[in-house]
């Protein structure tokens, strides 16, 4: 029986390994399934700063601590944006790669303007059904210092910290960008601009789809995800 092939799922900002509930199950006839909660989220706590960098250093002690060499990746929003950036400093570690919903282009107005989404305050007057939620997923004491941090970190990337598109050129493994065709966080334009820096870069919009993971098809999600990283 031919031995499974490893796939790690990276969550996005805010969110946890818990996103992907259904879509492992759905995932796991066909591979051997990863995933992992980032420094400072799903219930557990740290003292550093959010950055691309401490996330990119999580997956490098998932992997060794797992045996894991290389794998094939799915990053979702900003897990996407993590995967990209192990791929540019640790191509070893990429086989195949698929991001969904990865916002690329970062300055300062777009970082104001996510940035803006995210005062906890205002949170627990505009949306508390999702902030009960964020209570669940990380805890009622952490959940505002991961708003806080991701603020701060989206601030960085809007000031410099962000991937230089040029960069991307560098990467060798082949990279699916795909994005919901109702995804208001990230443009269609950006997604495209990805690709056209990547040696092996494609591009798939996916019909219907909206940026919140939980609120798309897991059954359709999955099937593009087993076609696209087992297929010769």
């Amino acid at each position: 029986m031919k031995e499974k092939t490893d796939i790690l799922l990276f969550h996005g900002a805010l969110g946890s390994q818990q996103q992907f509930n259904i879509l492992k199950k759905l995932l796991q006839p066909h591979f051997k399934v990863h995933s992992f909660n980032f420094s400072g989220h799903g219930n557990s706590s740290t003292d550093r700063e959010f950055s691309m960098e401490l996330f990119q250093n999580d997956v490098l002690s998932y992997m060794e601590e797992n045996s894991l060499t290389s794998a094939n990746i799915f990053g979702y929003s900003m897990g996407g944006y993590v995967a990209l950036k192990l791929a540019i400093n640790y191509p070893e570690k990429v086989e195949k790669l698929m991001t969904l919903g990865t916002k690329i282009r970062w300055d300062v107005e777009t970082a104001e303007k996510e940035v803006k989404l995210l005062r906890p305050e205002e949170m627990l007057e505009k949306i508390p059904q999702f902030v009960e939620m964020l209570k669940k997923e990380h805890g009622t004491e952490n959940w505002k210092t991961l708003v806080l941090k991701t603020a701060q970190m989206m601030h960085g990337l809007g000031n410099g910290n962000a991937i230089a598109l040029e960069s991307l050129k560098i990467v060798e493994a082949k990279v699916l960008v795909a994005l919901g065709s109702k995804d208001k966080m990230v443009s269609k334009n950006e997604s495209q601009e990805l690709v056209a820096k990547l040696n092996q870069g494609k591009f798939l919009e996916i019909e219907g789809f909206k940026h919140p993971i939980v609120q798309i098809d897991q059954e359709q999600l999955s099937e593009i995800i087993i076609s696209y990283f087992l297929k010769k």
